[in-house]
């Protein structure tokens, strides 16, 4: 947890959740989907999770501190896959709760 943000998986597993079950897990803690720039922030103080997930408005990424040869394809930042149009596409959640 870094900045409010944090990632969440279905209990089933990694990439299990579609944008609606994402958004729920999120609201179900009382918190709401990230935002890119609240996923940014939390990246620039270290937050790193090597696993895409949903962010708000549909969006899907994941936040890179150290790029490794398995993860973020050698960059640093966030790895943005963009706003998916199919949102039953299933990856893991990362919320924002500032609480």
């Amino acid at each position: 947890r870094a900045a409010g943000v944090y990632h969440r998986e279905a209990r089933s597993g990694k990439y299990k959740l579609t944008y609606a079950e994402a958004k729920a897990v999120c609201e179900f803690e009382g918190g709401r989907l990230a935002t890119y720039k609240q996923l940014e922030a939390a990246r620039k103080i270290g937050f790193h999770v090597c696993a895409a997930g949903w962010m708000a408005k549909g969006r899907v990424g994941y936040p890179i501190v150290k790029p490794g040869p398995n993860c973020g394809f050698g960059k640093i930042g966030i790895i943005d896959y963009g706003v998916r149009l199919n949102r039953s596409e299933r990856w893991d959640a990362y919320c924002y709760n500032p609480h």
